[in-house]
Order: C-alpha cells, then structure tokens, then sequence
C-alpha cells in the first residue's frame, strides 16, 4: 500500500486470535467505530452488499447460463426463481420471453437486435428484489470486517 492510499484493504491486516469471544466482539465494535469515524481513509463502500455482489457475478442484459446450467439474467439473476415471474411483471418484461427464449454463450456479447434484453433500471431493479429475497442487506460492515479481517 502506497503512503497516498486513502484505502486500507482487510487482506493486508493481519489474523488476529482473541482470548474470549468477547474480547473479539470488542474488537470488532473498535474497528467499526474507527471505520465510521475516519470514512476519509477508509473504503467502508467495499463492504456494501451491492458492491461485493456485483464484483463477483456476470452482469449481462441477456439471458445466460451459469456453470451449473441454471438460466439467468442481469447481476446472475435466477430465472428459476418462484418470484422470477412476479418480479419480471414488476419490472416491466415479459419473463415468457426471456425464459424461452434464446440464450446467449457468456463468452458472447449480448446481440439486444437478435435477443430479449433487459435495459440498466430493469437490471438494477432486480438485483434489488435478489438482495431483499435474500436477506443479503443484513451484511454489515462488522461482518465484512469479521469474515476478511479475523
């Protein structure tokens, strides 16, 4: 890490072990309150349930199939679902077509000409229903602290 780095990542921290879960839970309330205290230098966003899903999943407008041949959509969206229905009326697409319809190779770039396609709202607008069904909003920063850093 640079001296101009405003950010400090948890993965440069060291492992800590603790003589009591209390000791640790303490711990862990200290870095909190030094993380929202001294925002400026850290990148507390990292720990944003939003941010650390859209890091690691696909992103595409298109349907796709994911590793275990599970058709999906927008930020690894489940077709499959039992809300994908209700969810995609809620948003405005008609999910017969994208269940249906063709699927696009994830090594290929969505062809919206040739393909149903969903636009950014409608995509943005189900990954917050993902992360509402998922109870994922219940991530806090402690816990992102707690699984990266102890």
């Amino acid at each position: 890490m640079t001296s101009t780095s405003r950010y400090i990542a948890c993965s440069s921290l060291p492992k800590l072990s603790f003589a009591s879960e209390a000791m640790r839970h303490f711990a862990i309330f200290v870095l909190v309150i030094f993380a929202l205290t001294t925002a400026e230098n850290i990148n507390v966003k990292q720990c944003e349930p939003e941010r650390m899903i859209v890091e690691k999943e696909v992103i595409r407008a298109c349907v796709y199939f994911d590793k275990r041949n599970i058709k999906r959509v927008a930020v690894g969206y489940n077709l499959q679902s039992p809300a994908a229905k209700t969810d995609f009326q809620a948003i405005g697409a008609d999910f017969e077509k994208f269940y249906n319809g063709p699927v696009t190779p994830v090594s290929e770039k969505c062809n919206c000409s040739d393909v149903p396609c969903l636009d950014e709202r409608q995509i943005d607008e189900l990954l917050e229903k993902s992360l509402k069904v998922s109870n994922v909003r219940r991530l806090s920063c402690q816990a992102c602290l707690t699984k990266h850093c102890f």
